[in-house]
């Protein structure tokens, strides 16, 4: 029998075959699966996984953007230059970088969550995800040999800046920064469009189990993804459209019916006719005693810390407003983040839902 024929066998038995980069990974019913059929697979495992990535090459899948992509898409259409929704984490590796097994859990990554392999084209003058049934890890390697550190930081963001095509892809990479064979800056950069903090964090934690075992360490035991970025957009879809999403439509129109005044946000300079996105943070430290006092003080309210201080900063905004001006408007909300997982299926989705 050909290995063609005894994947189409062991799928008609219920066997799932998958691969995570060089890793051939199946789950099947007890007793499905042979010992000939074990040992088969385990003898022919590069040609099984290359005939399933051949055949998964050829898949490609539409789907609807979600409420989040497709203002995330609006801003990248009107913007394209701009990094104000990349999201990346980079850290120092103070030992050797083994570059060919790094790409090869990358590559296991994109093979996971589908997310990682999506595009997003317009047709009929209508965006939608391209969700491609294989695809290719990213990893730049740059030689940092000869920068001091200002220098090295110049090219690391440089890279973070570059921008995203989201109709071409991919929409997310990884790049090292190698300054001696001990020395390197990893960065893992995304477009906002695939990734949230969260779900980049859910990343980070799969490449580091990823890594050992591309380097002769014990198996990754990762579960296969259950739910997609797919899923999710069609659950809420779905809901908007039903009862759910009938009645919080209503909520929110009656909520937000009632005049209310225009406030001026104070600044040292006029707002420009273009938003550049450039600011500055003012970063400060609460000592440990008075973040016990907030802490007890959120208890008892009923709250959390950080909707006690965020209510706290509203506060001093409208305060110093009123000082400076005539004015006795003062802002009734203030926008935050916010993750919108509410399903429980959709709190290890390895993708971006937030604000969805």
């Amino acid at each position: 029998m050909s290995l063609r024929g005894l994947i189409d066998q062991l799928e008609r038995q219920g066997v799932q075959l998958w691969y995570e980069g060089n890793r051939l990974r199946f789950r099947s019913p007890q007793g499905a699966l042979s010992a000939e059929q074990r040992s088969l697979l385990a003898a022919e495992r590069d040609a099984v996984v290359a005939l399933l990535r051949e055949r998964d090459a050829d898949r490609v899948e539409q789907q609807p953007l979600s409420y989040g992509q497709r203002s995330l898409w609006l801003v990248q259409q009107d913007a394209p230059s701009s990094a104000a929704y990349h999201v990346a984490f980079a850290v120092e590796v103070s030992s050797q970088v083994d570059t060919t097994a790094l790409r090869a859990s990358l590559q296991a990554l994109v093979d996971r969550p589908a997310i990682l392999r999506t595009t997003y084209e317009v047709v009929d003058g209508r965006p939608l995800q391209r969700i491609a049934g294989a695809g290719e890890a990213v990893l730049d390697v740059h030689d940092a040999s000869l920068l001091d550190d200002s220098q090295r930081r110049a090219l690391i963001e440089a890279d973070y800046k570059r921008p995203f095509d989201l109709a071409a892809g991919p929409v997310w990479r990884t790049s090292l920064f190698t300054r001696t064979p001990t020395d390197h800056v990893l960065l893992i950069n995304a477009h906002h469009i695939a990734l949230d903090g969260w779900s980049l964090l859910l990343l980070l934690d799969e490449l580091r189990r990823l890594y050992p075992e591309q380097t002769g360490g014990p198996a990754a035991t990762l579960a296969r993804p259950e739910t997609s970025y797919a899923d999710y957009t069609r659950w809420q879809t779905e809901m908007l459209q039903g009862p759910q999403g009938h009645k919080l439509a209503e909520y929110w129109q009656a909520k937000l019916a009632a005049p209310r005044a225009e406030v001026e946000v104070l600044g040292d300079h006029p707002r420009p006719a273009r938003k550049s996105v450039r600011g500055a943070t003012f970063a400060f430290q609460v000592d440990a005693e008075l973040t016990r006092q907030l802490q007890h003080l959120a208890r008892d309210e009923g709250t959390t810390l950080f909707a006690l201080l965020l209510s706290r900063s509203r506060y001093c905004w409208s305060a110093t407003r009123a000082s400076r001006t005539s004015s006795s408007a003062h802002p009734r909300w203030a926008a935050t983040r916010a993750s919108s997982r509410p399903r429980s299926a959709t709190s290890s989705i390895r993708c971006r839902c937030a604000r969805g």
